[in-house]
């Protein structure tokens, strides 16, 4: 079965596969907010900005852009709330 997302067909356990391992960064997101480490932010938000749009997820670049752009000193304060919109994304997604 094929699956058609902004004019891509993807197989269906490819996007599966895909939408996996964005709930995987999230939990690794809220590891380094208790650890205080930005790295993964920034190296997270940079995949999913190379690859979001191959897989027809256009809507998560602007989240990426604020996870690679993400600063160590605003970590604290805007991390919570850039994991939460990626969740949230996450979850629309995946009941769409």
């Amino acid at each position: 079965m094929l699956y058609t997302v902004k004019m891509i067909s993807l197989p269906k356990e490819m996007l599966d596969a895909y939408l996996q391992r964005r709930q995987a960064d999230i939990e690794v997101l809220k590891k380094s907010i208790q650890l205080d480490s930005v790295a993964d932010f920034n190296r997270i938000g940079h995949q999913l900005l190379g690859n979001a749009r191959n897989y027809g997820f256009h809507t998560l670049e602007p989240i990426a852009a604020k996870l690679e752009n993400l600063k160590k000193e605003n970590l604290r304060e805007q991390g919570p709330s850039i994991i939460n919109e990626f969740s949230e994304w996450l979850t629309r997604t995946l009941n769409s």
